[in-house]
């Protein structure tokens, strides 16, 4: 048998616009990829060989309704609604979908009238409930509605692995190993949300208390921000998404990203902290100052992630219909003043603001998520035949020997629990590498990552699956490594 090392896709380009377009047709991978990104020269069908499966075209008539995805404003027409406005507003998005849409939302921030957040799950309940019923359908695991973006209601703790008034980071805390080990510990939150600290009594994840997890799923929040420990954002992602499956078998999630970052916690990463991005014209280029990019990497790491792990990804973007042509350089009043450095020309005029736009930041992290889709698309066969993907004991000659937490070393999945395995907490509590595997149609797919390394160092690896040990070779880290043995 051979091992093979699964290059990155070679057809991406990094660039200001998509180049999706350029990569290779694949079939269904049977995941759920969302792109809000909208572009003038790239079809909706060219977007759908490529792997994507949903556009945010919420509103338009004429696109499929179990195509369509949308992240919800607080359109109740006040921040305080009764039954009939909650209803009243479902049945008007119900009118524009079909049960496959991927619908989330934003109740509690932007729009006229934001949900206060200790209302959220009394709105959000209902809403939901009310979408199901005028779409005919009885249970979440019927939709994929995904509920609120916002970290704080999603995820388990959106502090990362940090115990606020404890003390230090610390992924071992009792309550993050109680949060799978079993499925009341899952169905708590990290935190008292109410006293916004760990000194108090452990509070119940409303999601479960207030029975919206019957009517809507829930999104594993993957927004990238240069603060609070991103060091531990990979990990805490697929610890997540592993808490997901453990509180409710039936769960749904998608990890939900974006391009771009901006600061969670702190103003340290707003759009004009950024020096600018050089946009090349004819005897000089402009600097136009806006939002900090994803690193490319983290997104492919996303994309293939999210497939494996999970049920897809979710990649927002702000829904502007965006060009290839630099001739569609706008001027934009929502960004931070652009200046132009001459190399012996004057400035170019810009149009007027409007559609199409060319970007103003690079957007080329979407197709490093659809990369990362490709990836997993490629060894699909081997996953979807397996008995499910599972950690893997390796030897690093960094680390030395890395185990797995002793029982059945399969992570959850949805329609499959394995409380008491715990092995990505380990891992991130001695900040080591991550080895995954799984053997199907006669071939053995091993992964390897290491988000704790440094991406210009590497280290010796030798993974261990079924009694079986490869050697991958010297691995760079922070850097997603797919090998396929047959």
């Amino acid at each position: 048998m051979a091992l093979t090392k699964i290059g990155f896709p070679n057809w991406f380009v990094s660039d200001y616009p998509s180049r999706i377009d350029n990569a290779s047709t694949i079939s269904p991978t049977g995941k759920t990829v969302v792109s809000h990104l909208l572009d003038n020269e790239i079809t909706d069908a060219q977007k759908f060989a490529r792997g994507i499966t949903h556009l945010q075209k919420l509103y338009d008539n004429s696109f499929d309704k179990n195509r369509k995805a949308y992240i919800l404003l607080p359109e109740f027409g006040t921040n305080t609604p009764d039954t009939s406005q909650i209803n009243s507003y479902a049945n008007n998005i119900a009118a524009n979908i079909l049960p496959n849409a991927v619908i989330g939302d934003q109740f509690t921030e932007g729009g006229s009238n934001p949900i206060l957040p200790e209302n959220y799950y009394n709105v959000a309940t209902q809403f939901y409930l009310q979408l199901g019923a005028q779409l005919g359908v009885s249970g979440a695991q019927f939709t994929n509605f995904m509920g609120t973006y916002d970290s704080g209601f999603a995820n388990f703790n959106p502090d990362f692995f940090k115990i606020t008034g404890i003390g230090a980071r610390n992924p071992i805390h009792a309550r993050f190993l109680a949060a799978l080990g079993s499925q009341a510990g899952a169905r708590k939150k990290a935190r008292n949300q109410n006293v916004g600290d760990y000194l108090s009594p452990q509070a119940d994840d409303q999601f479960f208390t207030s029975g919206m997890y019957q009517y809507c799923n829930s999104f594993n929040m993957m927004l990238y921000a240069n603060d609070d420990a991103p060091i531990d954002w990979l990990y805490y992602g697929i610890f997540e998404a592993q808490r997901k499956y453990a509180a409710n078998i039936n769960a749904k999630t998608l990890w939900y990203t974006s391009p771009w970052s901006q600061s969670i916690l702190t103003p340290i990463n707003t759009e004009s902290r950024n020096s600018g991005w050089i946009h090349e014209r004819t005897g000089g280029y402009w600097k136009v100052p806006n939002w900090h990019v994803v690193p490319l990497s983290l997104m492919y790491q996303l994309g293939f992630l999210g497939c494996l792990l999970s049920e897809g990804i979710y990649i927002w973007e702000v829904g502007l219909l965006f060009s290839k042509n630099i001739s569609n350089d706008r001027n934009d009043p929502y960004i931070p003043t652009r200046t132009w450095e001459s190399t012996g020309g004057s400035a170019p005029t810009l149009l007027p603001y409007g559609s199409p736009y060319y970007p103003t930041y690079p957007e080329t992290g979407v197709d490093a998520a659809v990369a990362g889709v490709h990836t997993y698309n490629a060894v699909r066969d081997i996953v979807e035949a397996s008995t499910g993907i599972a950690y893997a004991a390796y030897t690093s000659d960094i680390n030395g020997s890395v185990g797995v937490t002793a029982g059945d070393a399969r992570l959850f999945r949805r329609g499959f629990q394995n409380f008491g395995q715990n092995t990505i907490l380990q891992l991130a509590n001695t900040k080591k590498g991550i080895a995954l595997a799984c053997n199907g149609n006669g071939k053995t797919l091993l992964v390897y990552i290491n988000p704790y390394r440094s991406a210009t160092k590497k280290e010796a690896i030798s993974v261990t699956f079924n009694s079986i040990t490869y050697n991958l070779g010297n691995l760079e880290g922070d850097t997603l490594h797919v090998f396929v043995n047959q």
